[in-house]
This record gives C-alpha cells, structure tokens and sequence, in this order.
C-alpha cells in the first residue's frame, strides 16, 4: 500500500510517466536491482497492482522470464550426466525430479497432460522445484520440510533420494565451497568473481 499505491505518486516524472531505475551490479551476487520505484518487485499476488501500468500509445510493455534458469546453469556446472541427458531429450527436468522423490513416473509429475493442467502433477513438479532450489541454495533440511509442508524425517528422505540420483548436485555445492575456502573467491560461468573471505577461516 506504502509503495505502489499511495507512495507511488513521488516517483511520477513532469512527463507524466514513472522511469524507474536499474542498478546494473545491485547486488553482492552481481544481479541487477531496481529503484524509484522497484519494478522488479510489483506484487504478483494482487493483478490489480499490476494492471495499473500502462505504456504510452504506441508502445509497448513486454514480460519476459528465463525458463528454469537455475536447474539449466546448476546442470550446466554440476555435469550430472542424467540432469544434462534430460535437457538433450526435452525433458522438463523438475518433473523428472519429482518423479525420483515421489517413487513414480516422469508423467505423473507433469503440469499438464493431453493439453489439459493436470493439478497433483502440479504440485510435485513444484515440489521438486522447492527440493532442487533448496540444494543449489544450501537450504537446510528444517527449511525444506518447511517449504513442503512436512516433517524434517519426510523432508530428508525426500532430500536423499534426490540427491543420490543425481549426485552431480551435491557435488557443484561441494566444488564452489572448496574453491572459495582454497581462493577465497568463487568465479561465474562468465569469469565474475564474488569474494568470499569468510569462508578461508578455520571452523569454528
């Protein structure tokens, strides 16, 4: 309400239009950031928000979003051989995830099927978004089960079976986090360095 409703006035320019700003290295990971006001941030969960922007005649606003971009890159990095052999097939990779965490097939965990949005697919292959985020991201078994809405004993049942079938997972965590302690810096796929000192220390 604060910010894009009746905060939103303040950043309207003479010409009538709002020209929010891009912060290029926004933050520490080098992704961009928006301000005055953050278009990267209009509530999703209100269409009404949204459907107050509009482009000036004869222009246009377009959305556009990376399909399933951290799977492909974390594919990519890990070299895990069944993650890069489902992209060759045109498979959807979290539905094939879900299908090892939840013991049944690649359908089943399908969002749609024959054309029409098939809801318990849905729900797994959302799931199994949760579980792969949840890995590349170091998030704890607690959170996960959290994420899931179950317990940490399901969760980490769950967390194992992905894991062990696709093992190249565990080991991109592994590889960066032995490269920032012996470096002290992790580098992007593009040669971007991110300084992480912290993590030369000795456990504590």
């Amino acid at each position: 309400l604060s910010t894009y409703l009746e905060g939103i006035e303040k950043f309207l320019q003479p010409d009538g239009c709002i020209h929010g700003g891009i912060r290029q290295l926004g933050a520490d990971t080098g992704r961009t950031s928006a301000v005055d006001p953050n278009m990267q941030n209009i509530p999703s969960h209100n269409r009404e928000i949204r459907q107050m922007y509009h482009a000036r005649p004869g222009c246009y606003l377009i959305s556009c979003d990376y399909s399933a971009q951290e799977p492909r890159i974390t594919a990519s990095l890990s070299k895990d051989p069944k993650m890069i052999q489902a992209y060759k097939d045109g498979l959807d990779l979290y539905s094939m995830i879900a299908a090892v965490a939840y013991n049944t097939t690649y359908e089943e965990c399908l969002e749609k099927r024959n054309g029409e949005l098939y809801l318990e697919g849905k729900e797994r292959r959302t799931s199994a978004k949760s579980i792969v985020l949840g890995i590349c991201y170091g998030r704890s078994i607690p959170s996960i089960a959290e994420q899931l809405k179950c317990s940490t004993e399901e969760a980490q049942v769950i967390y194992d079976k992905v894991t062990k079938g696709f093992p190249g997972l565990l080991k991109a965590q592994d590889d960066s986090a032995q490269q920032a302690h012996d470096l002290g810096y992790v580098i992007t796929l593009w040669g971007r360095r991110r300084h992480l000192s912290v993590m030369t220390h000795d456990d504590y």
